[in-house]
């Protein structure tokens, strides 16, 4: 999020949303048990599922169209993926 200086006003939800998802995956290894993963691994897709919704939003129209869909197609999406995967394996 830092490196895409061009996100205005909306750089600190975006921020707070990533943010709020990494600190559920760095939770996951601790957690003790397997239900606790799996609802970790859950509240992390949540966010990126939010946070993807904020890119999609009308004020996000004002980002260009190359930056939301760099930050969709190649970072969201594919943890979002991944999540699913790792969420599934547990």
């Amino acid at each position: 999020m830092t490196l895409a200086p061009d996100l205005g006003l909306l750089q600190t939800a975006f921020r707070t949303l990533a943010t709020a998802a990494r600190d559920r995956v760095a939770q996951i290894p601790d957690a003790t048990t397997r239900r606790k993963r799996r609802a970790l691994a859950k509240a992390a897709f949540k966010k990126l599922t939010a946070l993807s919704h904020r890119l999609a939003a009308k004020k996000a129209r004002a980002i260009p169209i190359a930056t939301r869909e760099r930050l969709d197609a190649t970072q969201i999406s594919p943890l979002r993926k991944d999540l699913v995967a790792y969420r599934k394996s547990l």
